[in-house]
C-alpha cells in the first residue's frame, strides 16, 4: 500500500488506508450476468537489519544512503507500487576506553582488601582480569561480565597479606575486539602495621626488634609525625626530651630500612597518655640482687637506650637486678596500676 492511501480502479472514489479484504460486483450489460472482484490489502514487508562497523569502514552505505554515526533509520523501498520497509539499525562500535582515578595504593601490613575503583568512560568490557608480577598476590580472570559506562570497583582480597614492600599490578578490560583491551598499571604498598611501633612511658617511641615485629631487621630509621620529618630522630627509640612529652592524639611513623636495601613506612601510630607513678629518686641496688615486690604483676627493666633488658612475673616474690653495671627503668605493671621506678645498677 502506498504511504498516502490507495485508491482501486475499480472504485475510484474510495481510498483505502487500512489492510484488509474489499469486494465489488460488477454487472455487464451486455449479458447481464454479475461477477465479482476482490481486493485484498497487505501489510507492508519489513526487513529488520543490525549492522555494526567499525570506524575505519565509515562511511557506511545502504540502499543509497550513507551513515557515520549510529542511528535507527526506516528506509521506504517502493516495488510495483508496494513499499518494502527496511529498519536498520545502525551503530558504529566505540572501542573501550577506561581510566583509573588514581594507580598508587597503599595498604597496612595488617589490611586484607585492595578496593581498586575504576570507570568506564566508552564502549563496555567483556570481561576483567588483575595481575601482580609478585607471584605472592594473587592473579585472577573473572568469568564473563558486561560492564558498561559507569564507575566500578575492583576488591581485591588479600590473605595472607603479603610482606611488606612495594609490588606491580595490572587490570585488564577486555574488548570484544583483543587490539582494544585496556591495560591500566598500578602499584601497591604494602607498609608495616603500627604495632611495630610501641611506646613506653609518655616520652618514648621504639621500634619492636626482629623477635617482636614479626622477624624484621632493620639498618637505619627516620622518624615522622603528621608526614613531616622529625629533625635529628634517626634512632630506633624515639624520646622527645627532657621534660618533652609525646605529642598525644597526633600520627607518628617511621621510615624504615631494612637490611634488604628496601625503604617503607610504618603505618601511623597514635600515642596516649599514659597515667604513671615515678619515684622520683634512684634506688642503688648491687648486681643481679633481689627486690621483694608485693602484689602480682610483670616487671620489665629497660636500660637507658629504651630497650627492654628482661621482663619477669611477680606474686609476693623476688626480681633480681640486672647483671650488668648502669642506670634502668624498673616497671611495675600490675591489673590496675604501673609505677615506674629509677634503679642505679653498681
Amino acid at each position: 500500500m502506498k504511504r498516502d492511501g490507495y485508491v482501486w480502479k475499480e472504485r475510484p472514489d474510495t481510498v483505502y488506508h487500512d489492510y484488509g479484504i474489499d469486494s465489488v460486483v460488477l454487472v455487464n450489460p451486455n449479458t447481464t450476468c454479475d461477477s465479482i472482484l476482490y481486493l485484498e490489502l497487505k501489510k507492508p514487508y519489513r526487513v529488520y537489519v543490525d549492522t555494526v562497523v567499525l570506524p575505519e569502514q565509515l562511511p557506511f552505505s545502504f540502499h543509497g544512503h550513507r551513515y557515520n554515526e549510529n542511528i535507527i533509520d526506516t528506509i521506504p523501498i517502493s516495488h510495483v507500487n508496494c513499499d518494502t520497509t527496511w529498519i536498520l539499525n545502525f551503530e558504529v562500535y566505540e572501542s573501550l576506553l577506561a581510566e583509573m582515578p588514581k594507580q598508587a595504593y597503599v595498604l597496612c601490613e595488617d589490611d586484607n582488601m585492595l578496593t581498586i575503583p575504576y570507570d568506564i568512560t566508552r564502549g563496555r568490557s567483556l570481561r576483567y582480569s588483575y595481575s601482580f608480577s609478585d607471584k605472592a598476590l594473587p592473579s585472577v580472570m573473572k568469568e564473563p561480565e558486561v560492564q558498561k559506562i559507569g564507575h566500578y570497583e575492583l576488591a581485591i582480597p588479600l590473605d595472607p597479606m603479603p610482606y611488606p614492600n612495594v609490588y606491580e599490578g595490572e587490570l585488564i578490560l577486555e574488548d570484544s575486539f583483543p587490539k582494544w583491551n585496556v591495560y591500566i598499571p598500578f602499584t601497591l604498598t604494602v607498609q608495616y602495621a603500627s604495632s611495630i611501633i610501641t611506646q613506653r612511658w609518655n616520652d618514648i617511641l621504639a621500634i619492636r626488634n626482629a623477635e617482636y615485629n614479626g622477624g624484621y631487621v632493620f639498618d637505619s630509621i627516620q622518624w615522622y609525625i603528621n608526614g613531616q620529618p622529625i629533625e635529628g630522630a634517626t634512632a630506633f627509640n624515639y624520646y622527645t626530651g627532657e621534660g618533652i612529652q609525646l605529642r598525644f592524639g597526633e600520627a607518628y611513623s617511621a621510615l624504615l630500612w631494612r637490611n634488604d636495601g628496601v625503604a617503607l613506612f610504618s603505618c601511623a601510630f597514635i600515642p596516649e597518655k599514659v597515667p604513671s607513678y615515678v619515684n622520683d629518686m634512684p634506688t642503688l641496688v648491687p648486681l643481679s640482687s633481689p627486690l621483694n615486690i608485693k602484689g602480682q604483676g610483670t616487671a620489665y627493666w629497660y636500660d637507658m637506650t629504651g630497650r627492654i633488658h628482661h621482663s619477669e612475673s611477680y606474686h609476693d616474690s623476688d626480681i633480681y637486678a640486672p647483671n650488668s653495671l648502669g642506670y634502668y627503668l624498673l616497671i611495675l605493671q600490675s591489673a590496675d596500676e604501673r609505677t615506674i621506678h629509677p634503679i642505679i645498677v653498681r
